[in-house]
């Protein structure tokens, strides 16, 4: 929080994973645009340059009823790092980040060495849906599935691009000389995938 006479600014951070803040004056309802880490690097803090510069960059703000979908298009047409998210009132509830995006369609991203992402079985590979698109090339020996705007990194990512939408368990799609399979399946994520070559492959 930072305070000078006549307003004070506050900036909530959105997690460790982010260097984007929402620049608030008065109370966190009232945003006022976005602030990156790098704006901070001056030697001093002064609450009226900061809320001149987080005025030049708008946070965008969605209702909390945005589906999946819905914020990945933002993510991705307006070039965001962080999202916010407000109630029928205007009420700021919370933010979304990209990551967070990532987590909701692919699930948690665990810990160095924690579990197998793909793993060989019969007919083809059994994978996450958080497995990084270059492990599933290296993997299954087929290059050309990330795309080359970098708009996915991971297998649940791909399939959403493709499908359009949150596909069902045993729903499945076939390119690149794969036939992707969704095995497991919730109404927000992608969990699991059974991979395997096409006749044609």
């Amino acid at each position: 929080t930072l305070e000078d006479d006549t307003f004070t600014i506050q900036c909530t951070g959105a997690g460790g994973q982010s260097s984007c803040y929402p620049v608030c004056e008065g109370s966190l309802d009232n945003v006022i645009g976005i602030l990156k880490a790098k704006d901070l690097a001056g030697d001093t803090l002064n609450p009226a340059a900061i809320a001149d510069i987080a005025r030049r960059r708008r946070a965008l703000v969605v209702p909390e009823t945005v589906s999946v979908i819905g914020l990945m298009r933002n993510f991705q047409e307006g070039n965001h790092h962080i999202i916010l998210v407000a109630d029928e009132f205007g009420i700021i509830q919370g933010l979304v980040t990209t990551h967070d995006l990532l987590e909701a369609i692919a699930g948690d991203f665990p810990d160095e060495n924690e579990g197998r992402f793909i793993e060989p079985i019969a007919g083809g590979w059994s994978a996450e849906g958080a497995a990084d698109l270059f492990l599933v090339e290296q993997t299954t020996q087929v290059s050309g599935l990330r795309p080359e705007n970098d708009s996915c990194a991971t297998l649940a990512g791909l399939l959403l691009e493709k499908f359009g939408r949150i596909p069902s368990a045993g729903e499945s799609i076939t390119f690149s000389g794969l036939r992707f399979e969704v095995v497991k399946a919730t109404r927000s994520r992608i969990e699991r995938v059974r991979i395997s070559r096409t006749d044609a492959h």
